[in-house]
């Protein structure tokens, strides 16, 4: 996802995609790309491949991201700059990036199918931070400059996306997470 760093909209590349990072004994389990282990992550995870289980090392991108550290082993892109970036994880959880907070509504899906603009009180506002991670309540679409936002319906009660994140936890039942303000007041080991 890019990110704004000294007024240059930069991305890294070449690394894996984390999905499971064990703070306890500093290992992940990562893939480039987890359809090639044929693995199936919708009610009970599973691979037909095991996934490799690394530890973290403090020479790698991702150990100097976790402890804060200068990044000199992250190979980093320029982007251009189209001001906000959305990229979705699963069907209702959405990350975002921008150079501030967005002002934003949320509003119940029928009243944003049945009228060309949304009413203001039905509509709840929201400030998305600079970078979130947004789980978007079923049966609701939020409406920010640029881009929009839905909620589906879901088939069933199993969180989509968990992420644990010093022992706290969020899931469906948590909107909008700050991921500055989460990496900050997280302690580095």
């Amino acid at each position: 996802m890019p990110y704004l760093h000294k007024n240059r909209t930069i991305q890294l590349s070449h690394i894996p995609r984390y999905w499971a990072i064990n703070p306890t004994d500093n290992t992940t389990m990562e893939w480039h790309d987890p359809e090639e282990s044929g693995c199936n992550l919708q009610l009970m995870t599973s691979c037909r491949d095991t996934p490799p289980l690394r530890t973290i090392s403090k020479d790698s991108c991702l150990g100097q991201i976790i402890g804060s550290l200068p990044l000199s082993s992250c190979h980093a892109n320029h982007v251009s700059h189209s001001g906000v970036f959305v990229r979705q994880l699963t069907d209702n959880v959405w990350v975002t990036s921008s150079s501030e907070s967005l002002h934003c509504l949320k509003i119940p899906q029928i009243e944003y199918r049945t009228s060309n603009h949304p009413t203001l009180n039905i509509s709840q506002q929201i400030i998305l931070p600079s970078v979130a991670l947004v789980n978007v309540t079923p049966g609701y679409t939020i409406l920010c400059p640029g881009f929009t936002l839905v909620g589906r319906p879901r088939t069933s009660n199993v969180s989509s996306l968990i992420i644990l994140n010093d022992m706290g936890l969020f899931s469906i039942n948590m909107s909008i997470v700050d991921v500055y303000r989460g990496c900050l007041s997280t302690p580095h080991r």
